[in-house]
């Protein structure tokens, strides 16, 4: 299944935790997003990353860049406008 996790904030990536301190729902992003790839699903998580890149299996795709054409499960992160990117 596709998913698809979306965040509006600061920048991270899933290797920022070995890099610098971070907050707590960006932590929750890059390890839900890293675990469900484990379990074998498709996961990008779009945010405020720099470049585009995949870190355990997860797509890590700019805010700006161009979305997944489908998702069986969208998570927006703070803010349920997010749903409607």
């Amino acid at each position: 299944m596709q998913i698809t996790l979306i965040d509006d904030s600061v920048v991270f990536d899933g290797n920022s935790p070995l890099e610098k301190a971070m907050g707590g729902t960006e932590k929750a992003v890059v390890e839900l997003s890293a675990a469900l790839a484990r379990r074998g699903h498709k996961v990008s998580v779009v945010n405020r990353t720099e470049q585009v890149a995949v870190i355990n299996e997860v797509d890590w795709i700019p805010f700006e860049g161009p979305r997944p054409p489908e998702s069986g499960i969208v998570i927006a992160m703070r803010k349920p406008s997010l749903l409607n990117e």
